[in-house]
């Protein structure tokens, strides 16, 4: 079983926040953000072209809308387009005036067991962020070095292409899905390269 077709919003906390499709808290789906340099600075600002680059590498289709007149980036996740629920372009979801009108269904456009494996697929991935955030804006950069942001993209990508898939994988298994231990080694490896691989670039920099 597959997903019905929704558009979900990149940032914020409201009911078709992507925060809400993964289980997460809205500031730990900035702290992903963070880690992968679509947000950068202080003022967290966002990066479109390293946006764009990680939309073309997981192959999500994306788009930009303004409900309220300011512009939103949605992210379309789910198959099922041939749906009565399915959601086939961000304006369908919204009022004239910008009120969300099409909640998305828990069973329909996202797992019904999403809240069993969704903490547990992006434990690893969160802890990686939040923990290795604030060393990262401390140290010191010397303007005359090479950076290391690309080469750490890299390795923060492979992580989040890792949970991508097991999350499609549990959207066709639907409730016939079992977090398997084989799983839990994936992504366990797949984090500990990404932090790893990271944290090395900060100390060679």
């Amino acid at each position: 079983m597959t997903s019905v077709c929704y558009w979900w919003k990149l940032l914020g906390d409201d009911h078709n926040s992507l925060c809400r499709f993964l289980d997460v808290s809205a500031e730990q789906m900035l702290s992903i953000l963070r880690k992968c340099q679509i947000l950068y600075g202080d003022n967290d600002s966002f990066r479109t072209t390293e946006f764009e680059k990680l939309m073309h590498r997981i192959d999500i289709d994306y788009t930009t809308y303004r409900p309220e007149g300011k512009p939103v980036h949605f992210l379309k996740i789910g198959d099922k387009v041939e749906d009565a629920h399915a959601i086939l372009v961000p304006k369908d979801m919204y009022s004239p005036g910008g009120v969300l009108e099409e909640v998305p269904v828990s069973g329909v456009h996202l797992p019904g067991i999403r809240t069993k494996i969704s903490r547990r697929l992006a434990t690893s991935l969160l802890e990686g962020c939040v923990n290795h955030e604030g060393d990262a804006n401390d140290c010191p950069q010397d303007k005359n070095k090479p950076t290391n942001k690309g080469t750490m993209t890299i390795y923060i990508n492979d992580l989040i292409e890792a949970v991508k898939k097991e999350l499609n994988y549990a959207s066709r298994m639907g409730k016939n899905y079992s977090y398997t231990q084989r799983a839990e080694r994936m992504l366990r490896k797949a984090a500990v390269i990404a932090i790893k691989g990271s944290v090395q670039d900060l100390v060679d920099a």
